[in-house]
């Protein structure tokens, strides 16, 4: 005779199911987190969070930990003027510190290196003007959208929307 096994030898999930409750499986928050937006608090602590002891973002090389650098660093200026900002005013320190070390090193380009400056400029003049600085960090950083490349010129076109950059267009024909 086969005999049901007791209820406290089924897994929690199937006496759930067994009862009409419904059962999440681990997986789902984490793809509902990921599709949609978070709100700016939620991107500026995880952010925070993924600074490396050195003071830096994480990523696969230097200019890519720069990058990731500078738009977490803009990313928190931009919401400096919080009330609750306090405690996150020690990431600023330690992203700039960061960034400071980076100006001379020779993995960076020259290139690199003065749009590095410019962004540890606009972060010392307070609040940039572009409103999206958080959602950019939050696709490449946060999400690892786009190639490096890609990031790079993106941050071009916004230090070009806070008027850091001037481009100039020369005809040499």
């Amino acid at each position: 005779m086969i005999s049901e096994a007791p209820s406290s030898t089924v897994p929690q999930d199937e006496q759930k199911q067994q009862a009409g409750t419904p059962v999440m499986s681990p997986a789902t928050p984490k793809r509902v987190r990921q599709s949609r937006e978070m709100r700016p608090e939620e991107v500026l602590v995880q952010l925070s969070a993924h600074i490396e002891a050195d003071g830096g973002m994480p990523g696969k090389d230097l200019p890519t930990r720069a990058l990731h650098s500078a738009l977490a660093l803009l990313s928190l200026v931009q919401h400096r003027q919080q009330d609750d900002f306090g405690p996150l005013e020690v990431h600023v320190h330690c992203l700039t510190e960061f960034l400071y070390g980076l100006i001379g090193a020779p993995e960076l380009d020259h290139v690199q290196r003065v749009l590095l400056r410019m962004a540890l400029e606009l972060a010392a003049e307070g609040p940039p003007l572009v409103e999206n600085w958080t959602d950019i960090a939050e696709l490449l950083v946060l999400r690892g959208r786009g190639s490096a490349v890609a990031g790079w010129l993106l941050f071009v076109a916004m230090l070009g929307n806070e008027g850091k950059l001037k481009f100039e267009i020369v005809n040499h024909g």
